[in-house]
This record gives C-alpha cells, sequence and structure tokens, in this order.
C-alpha cells in the first residue's frame, strides 16, 4: 500500500506542473529522469518499519537524507553543512539539540539501523 501511494505522490508534480523552488535541494540520478525526491514523502518512517521494498529505488544519498530526516523531525543540530542546508528548507525543522537519541520512538530507532545497514550492504 505504501508502494501505491508514494507512486501516486511521485506523480502529483506532473498534473501541477509543479517547478522546484530555488531554496529546494533536489537528489536526482540519470536513472530517475527528472523524478523530484523529498523526504516529506516518507513521513511514515517515525510509525511504520522500513523493508528493502520501500526503498531499493533510492540512492544512497536518498537514503541517508531519509535517516537523517528521523533525527531533522526531533530538532537534532546536524553538523555538517549539507545536512543543515537540505533540512533548513523545510519550515517545520528547528535545529534545538545536540543529542536526540533519547527521543527517538522504538520504530525510529530500528529504521535508522536498517537504512545504516542497508546503504552498507549496496
Amino acid at each position: 500500500m505504501k508502494q501505491i501511494i508514494i507512486g501516486l505522490l511521485a506523480l502529483v508534480p506532473l498534473f501541477l506542473n509543479a517547478a522546484p523552488t530555488e531554496t529546494s535541494v533536489t537528489t536526482e540520478t540519470s536513472s530517475e529522469q527528472g523524478r523530484h525526491f523529498s523526504v516529506e514523502d516518507y513521513d511514515w518512517i517515525s510509525y511504520e518499519y522500513v523493508s528493502g521494498e520501500d526503498i531499493y529505488m533510492l540512492t544512497n544519498e536518498q537514503i541517508d537524507l531519509l535517516r537523517n530526516y528521523i533525527y531533522a523531525k526531533h530538532g537534532y543540530i546536524f553538523k555538517t553543512d549539507y545536512y543543515r542546508r537540505y533540512f533548513s528548507q523545510f519550515r517545520w525543522y528547528r535545529p534545538r539539540y545536540k543529542n536526540v537519541d533519547n527521543m527517538l520512538n522504538k520504530v525510529e530507532q530500528k529504521n535508522v539501523l536498517f537504512l545504516r545497514q542497508y546503504t552498507k550492504g549496496r
């Protein structure tokens, strides 16, 4: 079901003729042919376990963004410019904490580990 919803969400910009904003950070590969990726499409990652089927089509960079999305949602202050810039484009991102590990729920903890191991296994 998640795959169907995600697939449909990917088509929305085509119907709306939406162009990315100047502040938008887009991660695309030639195989995606302009498909826009946003971590917000994976908001369910905080309350549903992620599987290989959910992310097999993503690049390692996109998977790393998903993993860090979990931290960003809790207000993690990123140490790298790349993640600070990426997440600062979202209005909901409020960097407040140097460590948010104790704020992650069980699903988020397991998903962080899974996403890290998945990219290492590629």
